[in-house]
């Protein structure tokens, strides 16, 4: 089946900021929506971007095991202790600038299990421990080759809004070239405005390559008794999670003016249009997209 990626974008994901900027600097609407949609903004990053981690042995199996013997509903702080004693076991460390990165403790662990996928090196398997967090997952991504199975990288994903929180779509190549990406859904949301964003991380550079928004809109008081809306139009087209050299995408952005009286045909009028055209490029030499204009 096609996936046609193919929806309405909010360009500011945070209203509130992006109307005092607005107000504060006394930025024309126009402006101010061509300000915003200049590019896809920043990428997330993994554990291994974060910190350089290349990897641990350890098979998915026994690092669930080890995580399900830190939980226990009935004592929770005991639950948070044990879950980083877990975590520093492995050698992973929880002091310093980085320890954000593993608060919390999990709720559920779950292992998903994607079987080979190819790389440059030739075929490995794929795993996932998926750890629920209340409100959002982590992932413990795993690669095994011929030397065993390594935990290669931590991953946040999102609960809010996500239509599957049990599974990590995954992609790959069309021509079944080296490669594969994890779909990964994030929803940014507020007062007026809503946004569902798409990256995907190449599980063999650990790095996340592609990001575009899916759907959403945002409203914007600019003090002179108008509200001014950002939308996006994005279409991407993807069959069957399989993706090819080349996935060329066009952006369609408009900034409307309303009166207030959303009902009536002629209280909208389009302040500014802007259309984007671009492509992520594969590259055979390193299994990676990068976007090019």
């Amino acid at each position: 089946m096609k996936r046609s990626v193919i929806a309405l974008l909010i360009v500011a994901l945070l209203c509130t900021t992006g109307l005092a900027l607005a107000e504060d600097a006394g930025i024309a609407a126009e402006d101010f929506y061509l300000m915003l949609i200049t590019g896809p903004g920043q990428l997330s990053e993994s554990w291994h971007q974060m910190t350089g981690f290349q990897g641990l042995a350890c098979k998915p199996e026994d690092f669930a095991a080890l995580i399900k013997k830190t939980m226990d509903f009935s004592d929770p702080v005991g639950s948070n202790l044990r879950y980083h004693e877990a975590l520093s076991s492995l050698g992973f460390s929880l002091e310093g600038e980085m320890g954000w990165f593993f608060e919390g403790y999990p709720s559920a662990v779950e292992i998903l299990r994607y079987g080979d996928v190819p790389s440059i090196d030739g075929q490995q398997s794929l795993s996932i421990v998926l750890l629920r967090m209340g409100g959002y997952r982590m992932l413990a991504v795993f690669l095994r080759d011929d030397a065993g199975w390594r935990l290669m990288d931590w991953l946040y994903a999102d609960d809010f809004g996500i239509e599957d929180t049990a599974y990590i779509p995954l992609l790959t190549r069309d021509d079944g070239s080296p490669g594969a990406w994890l779909l990964m859904e994030a929803v940014g949301h507020g007062t007026g405005c809503y946004v569902l964003i798409e990256q995907w991380y190449n599980v063999f550079t650990g790095v996340y390559e592609v990001k575009y928004e899916r759907e959403g809109w945002d409203n914007i008081g600019m003090g002179d008794g108008g509200s001014y809306w950002y939308a996006l139009l994005m279409d991407m087209p993807v069959k069957d999670m399989k993706l090819p050299a080349a996935l060329p995408f066009t952006r369609w952005t408009s900034c409307f003016w309303m009166n207030g009286d959303t009902n009536a045909a002629d209280a909208m009028k389009e302040l500014a249009r802007h259309i984007t055209t671009g492509q992520y490029a594969y590259d055979e030499s390193t299994a990676s997209y990068t976007l090019r204009d």
